[in-house]
């Protein structure tokens, strides 16, 4: 079998469908949809390759299809349809308020989601504690984004993260945390203030 590169799909007899998430010296690490994060030596020859990553991808979704809905006479309608956890995965094919849907949910309220872009929308729980077959939406392998610098929210749990090119400043002011600032430029600077005594009943 020729070598396999980060993002590939595969197929095992065992584990179901995965892609690949590194490429070691002399095995792959490969997140699983049914047995999650496993190691196989590179001389395993049960894998199968459904598909290599792509350069580009073929579909993509963005915020400028939402930002002219909400800026035209139609807004209040679909903000009425906006809520739901279906569709929960992207496709070109989508239309109307599911298409508008999906966009607004992957952009504010994704935390969880499989290897290959399926959205779990019921967890809560920090980075660890991901539901089977799901992954914090930064570590995916392969991610179309990963060299665009993200600045996000909206998921207390995970507390101050500071990765390669992602930040996460949800510190659970309301929960009792503290309030976190970021200023922006080459050298950003994290500014923390006390949250709220009292945790505010929601």
């Amino acid at each position: 079998m020729e070598e396999l590169a980060v993002g590939t799909r595969v197929d095992h007899p065992r584990y179901g469908e995965g892609i690949v998430s590194k490429n070691k010296i002399t095995s792959y690490e490969i997140f699983f949809e049914r047995g999650g994060k496993i190691e196989i030596t590179k001389r395993n020859e049960d894998l199968t390759v459904i598909d290599a990553p792509e350069e580009k991808p073929k579909n993509s979704l963005t915020l400028k299809e939402v930002e002219k809905v909400l800026r035209g006479k139609s807004y209040k309608d679909f903000l009425a349809n906006m809520y739901g956890n279906t569709p929960n995965e992207w496709s070109n094919s989508l239309k109307g308020y599911e298409r508008l849907r999906v966009i607004t949910n992957t952009l504010t309220r994704m935390r969880f989601c499989s290897p290959r872009g399926k959205m779990e929308f019921e967890s809560k729980e920090g980075a660890g504690d991901a539901p089977k077959g799901y992954m914090p939406w930064f570590e995916v392998p392969n991610r179309k984004t990963q060299d665009v610098k993200i600045v996000f929210g909206h998921w207390s749990t995970l507390g101050l993260l500071k990765k390669t090119n992602v930040t996460g400043l949800d510190t659970g002011c309301v929960w009792g945390g503290k309030l976190t600032g970021m200023s922006l430029g080459n050298r950003p600077k994290f500014i923390q203030v006390a949250g709220l005594q009292k945790p505010v009943g929601l």
